[in-house]
């Protein structure tokens, strides 16, 4: 008894040790959870706080890409002063110059002018302008020439030079020596890592034609040369040697056909550099030319102004087929005819230029005038020779020259095209 009561006791008093234990072990399961959990708290605060960072403080090559071209090129030109034109041991600089043709605007035969739209350019290198592309995260900056040659006005002269001013750069000085007027709308100055520098102009400008080859023999056939030349208006050929590229040559011939005008085609173009000598100058000038040749489209001339006066003529020379009693019908049609061949020649005139020389179509139309002349004149000889009593004679020279002005006219007329057209 005393046995069995004790195993009983012993296992009620077991029991509470069980219910103890149970606990303790969810306390420390618990635990565990909550450093987990507060350890990844800390990861995310840690990542958050580095990313953060990371966007407040970029990097310094970050930085100096922020830089707008203006202010890297203020760095570049106070590190070195490239004012003065680089010494290469005697040699000339050579810049590379080329002129594109967006839009041939209009030609003026009165004033002898022609004005284009067009973009211009020169290139030369200059080691003391280097710079290395990391320093900046860029290859090249791109600027106003205002920058650089500050002039006292902010548009170019007539001449098309950047003029003279407070210079922190070497001033090619580029000069459209045939200009008359021009109208500036873009510049800008690109500099590359390696030196190199490329001026570049866009304007609308008003040329005159060249010396000997302003001609209007042919008119209404002619064809004309409207050249542009570039020259520098300060280094002669000892000191800048102006050139070429072929590519630019292609891409301009390229750009021609592109160009159209109602009364002239373009019929090709060239480019050609050569020297110019001054009186006074020790040394000549390199010159670059860029020539666009066109050829006059007649119809306009043939079909308005030629076929009219080919048909009052006509109708003046059937004076002699009316009787020559009637004097008074006879001599209308001639004025008539006179007075509109005056006219269009008036008209006609005004549109060229003040020639020493007679065109085709100042020729033609004196032929037209003669003729109509002479008919009037015949008019005159007939009645009179009719009034005096010789019907006979008079009635001969209205018949013969119902065909000998017809014929002289259309004799003058193939002479006129073949050896002056």
């Amino acid at each position: 008894m005393t046995t069995h009561h004790n195993s009983e006791q012993d296992t009620i008093n077991s029991r509470p040790v069980a219910v103890r234990s149970e606990p303790a072990f969810a306390f420390k399961e618990q635990e565990h959870i909550l450093r987990a959990a507060t350890f990844a708290a800390l990861v995310c605060l840690l990542l958050t706080g580095v990313c953060h960072s990371a966007e407040q403080e970029p990097k310094a090559v970050d930085n100096k890409s922020l830089l707008s071209d203006s202010e890297i090129a203020e760095t570049i030109l106070r590190r070195t002063h490239p004012i003065r034109l680089d010494p290469a041991n005697g040699i000339p600089l050579v810049c590379e110059v080329g002129t594109e043709i967006i839009n041939l605007i209009g030609i003026d035969e009165a004033q002898e002018t022609y004005t284009v739209d067009l973009y211009s350019w020169v290139t030369w290198s200059d080691k003391r302008l280097q710079f290395d592309p990391a320093e900046f995260g860029v290859k090249e900056v791109v600027i106003s020439p205002q920058q650089v040659w500050q002039n006292d006005s902010s548009e170019t002269d007539s001449s098309g030079s950047l003029g003279t001013g407070s210079e922190r750069l070497w001033n090619p000085y580029l000069e459209f020596m045939n200009l008359v007027d021009a109208k500036v709308t873009e510049q800008a100055l690109r500099v590359e890592a390696s030196g190199k520098c490329r001026l570049t102009i866009r304007q609308t400008g008003t040329f005159k034609f060249e010396p000997n080859e302003a001609t209007f023999r042919k008119f209404p056939f002619d064809h004309q040369d409207l050249t542009i030349s570039i020259e520098s208006f300060r280094w002669n050929c000892n000191q800048v040697r102006f050139a070429t590229s072929n590519e630019d040559q292609l891409i301009f011939k390229s750009e021609l056909a592109h160009i159209r005008l109602a009364e002239w085609k373009v019929t090709g173009g060239h480019t050609r550099t050569r020297e110019i000598k001054y009186s006074g100058d020790s040394a000549p000038f390199s010159r670059v030319s860029t020539t666009i040749t066109v050829k006059r489209q007649p119809q306009f001339y043939i079909w308005k102004v030629c076929l009219p006066l080919l048909i009052l003529v006509v109708i003046a020379l059937s004076a002699p087929w009316i009787p020559h009693t009637k004097l008074e019908s006879r001599l209308v049609l001639s004025i008539t005819t006179l007075v509109a061949i005056t006219t269009y020649s008036i008209v006609i005139n005004s549109e060229l230029p003040k020639m020493p020389y007679l065109t085709v179509m100042d020729a033609w139309m004196l032929s037209c005038f003669l003729i109509s002349a002479l008919g009037a004149l015949q008019n005159v000889v007939v009645t009179s020779l009719a009034s005096s009593g010789k019907e006979q004679v008079s009635c001969a020279v209205d018949y013969h020259t119902r065909w000998i002005l017809p014929c002289l006219f259309a004799v003058t007329t193939m002479v006129i095209l073949l050896f002056m057209a």
